[in-house]
């Protein structure tokens, strides 16, 4: 029985010690968050859709990652952004919280961060905005919650502290940076009355802030993310002084890529909208082969007119991690609320 106790314990350890690695591997959680439904929180992604779109718009995404897990991986975003068109050069202006929790439960992370764009009209056809986002973080740490090597016998988890000191702080707190562009074009064709293309870059940690709980010096490596996208829209059809309920075909197809210090995701798919119903099927990777996809993300949602031109969009993606680690890591649930 104590053997058996003992091979227990490793067994556990070594599942955790899989699981961060996984996560470290996917680039889900590594150190910064990240979302399947990127295209639903742009703003956090690149600061230079800051008031891309008139009007003002406020978003909610709830990632709860790997539900199989006793304690799981959750996310918590919310931004909320509006156009201003009257200041000459003004894109817009936006706001972002971000809530996530690491690991089991050990490490926490809040930040808030400001974005600001500036927009340059091109032409009739292409404008292009760029982006500024500085921000300011809090991390804390449960060392009580950790287990050592050294606290783990054949007889299981011993009560003795471990000889290991931990750092002298529980929390820290740093300022960081973010910038951003997109480049934008419009037309039109034969079968769609409305096509955008889009396509984006940006990069966060600029200045590499310091996210240790020692003494030593633990920058945060540089992130960089690139998106391209597509709308393909006739939704819209028009009345004789305003556009009537969306009835008609939309799809967005879209291409995501992000590069995180030794981590490299890459995320395809395609959402389509009709008769305010939207349906998407997208993929994620380390490595851009065909076959070497890691999720499998199914979307669905609706599209709710509220009058006044303005509406509710609801969504929900689930996310099916390819592989025997699904067995032990679950699937995981994202949610966003547009308004």
């Amino acid at each position: 029985m104590k053997t058996n106790s003992f091979f227990s314990i490793i067994n556990r350890v070594k599942i955790i010690a899989g699981l961060l690695l996984l996560v470290t591997v996917s680039g889900a959680q590594a150190q910064s968050p990240a979302f399947s439904q990127y295209y639903n929180n742009p703003i956090y992604y690149n600061p230079a859709y800051t008031g891309k779109e008139l009007g003002l718009r406020a978003r909610m995404l709830f990632r709860h990652q790997y539900g199989g897990l006793n304690n799981s991986y959750d996310n918590i975003a919310f931004s909320f952004d509006i156009s201003e068109r009257n200041m000459p050069g003004a894109g817009g202006f936006g706001i972002v919280f971000l809530s996530d929790i690491d690991g089991i439960g050990l490490l926490r992370t809040n930040s808030v961060r400001l974005t600001y764009s500036t927009r340059i009209q091109i032409s009739d056809r292409i404008v292009t905005q760029l982006g500024i986002g500085p921000s300011f973080s809090t991390r804390s740490i449960n060392w009580d919650k950790l287990v050592f090597s050294d606290q783990i016998d054949a007889y299981g988890i011993l009560p003795n502290p471990s000889i290991f000191t931990p750092g002298d702080e529980n929390s820290i707190a740093y300022p960081d940076l973010s910038f951003g562009f997109l480049l934008q074009f419009h037309g039109e064709s034969r079968h769609f009355a409305n096509i955008v293309t889009t396509i984006g870059g940006s990069a966060d940690h600029v200045f590499n802030p310091d996210v240790s709980f020692f003494g030593t010096r633990h920058p945060m490596p540089l992130k960089v993310k690139i998106t391209a996208g597509g709308l393909f829209d006739n939704s819209l059809q028009y009345g004789y002084r305003f556009q009537t309920d969306r009835l008609g075909l939309k799809l967005n197809p879209g291409f995501k890529y992000e590069w995180h210090d030794i981590i490299s995701t890459y995320s395809f798919g395609l959402n389509a909208y009709r008769s305010y119903v939207y349906l998407g099927l997208w993929g994620r990777m380390q490595q851009f082969e065909e076959t070497n996809v890691s999720d499998i993300i199914m979307l669905a949602g609706v599209d709710i007119p509220m009058g006044n031109d303005s509406r509710i969009k609801l969504m929900y993606s689930y996310d099916f991690l390819v592989g025997d680690l699904v067995r032990i890591t679950g699937t995981t649930h994202e949610i966003s609320l547009i308004y």
